[in-house]
C-alpha cells in the first residue's frame, strides 16, 4: 500500500460530536483485509467503525457521525459539477448559488474540513469567475468568497 492509504484520511475531517471542534474527527479504519481478487470495488471497502477527535481525544462510534449527510453530499456535489455549465443567460449565477448552498450545507453538517465543503467551494468560485466574465453585476459578498 502507498503512504496515502496507510496515513490518516484527511479528506474526511468531520466536526466532533462531543467537543464541537470543526474538522477534528478523523476516521479510524480497521486492519486491511486480505484481498483474494485483483479488482477492489468501493462496496468491498469497509468504512471506519470509530472516529478519533484530535482535539478532545474522544473515540466516537460511526453511529454518532453524520455519515448519511456525508454520503448525500458525496453524491450531490460531484453530481452538480458533472451536469456541466449551461449557456443560457443567468445560469452561472444560479449555478454559483447552488454550490454556495451545498457548501453551506456541508459546513453545517460535516464541517469545513471535509472534502465536500472544499469541492463545493471550488465549484462556487469557478461559477463566480464565469459570472465576472459575462455578467455586469454579481450579487455576492466578500465573505462568500472566503
Amino acid at each position: 500500500q502507498c503512504a496515502r492509504c496507510k496515513g490518516p484520511d484527511l479528506s474526511r475531517k468531520i466536526r466532533c460530536p462531543r467537543c464541537g471542534v470543526d474538522g477534528s474527527c478523523l476516521p479510524t479504519y480497521g486492519e486491511d483485509p486480505n484481498w483474494d481478487t485483483g479488482m477492489i470495488t468501493p462496496q468491498m471497502l469497509p468504512d471506519a467503525e470509530h472516529w478519533h477527535c484530535c482535539s478532545c481525544s474522544a473515540n466516537c462510534p460511526s453511529a454518532e457521525m453524520p455519515l448519511q449527510e456525508e454520503s448525500e453530499l458525496a453524491r450531490l456535489v460531484p453530481g452538480a459539477m458533472m451536469q456541466g455549465r449551461s449557456e443560457e443567460p443567468g445560469s452561472s449565477c444560479r449555478e454559483a448559488t447552488r454550490f454556495e448552498q451545498l457548501r453551506a450545507r456541508a459546513a453545517a453538517s460535516v464541517g469545513t474540513g471535509h472534502w465536500t465543503h472544499t469541492l463545493a467551494g471550488f465549484a462556487f468560485l469557478q461559477r463566480s469567475l464565469v459570472q465576472l466574465k459575462s455578467d455586469p453585476v454579481i450579487l455576492h459578498t466578500e465573505a462568500e468568497f472566503q
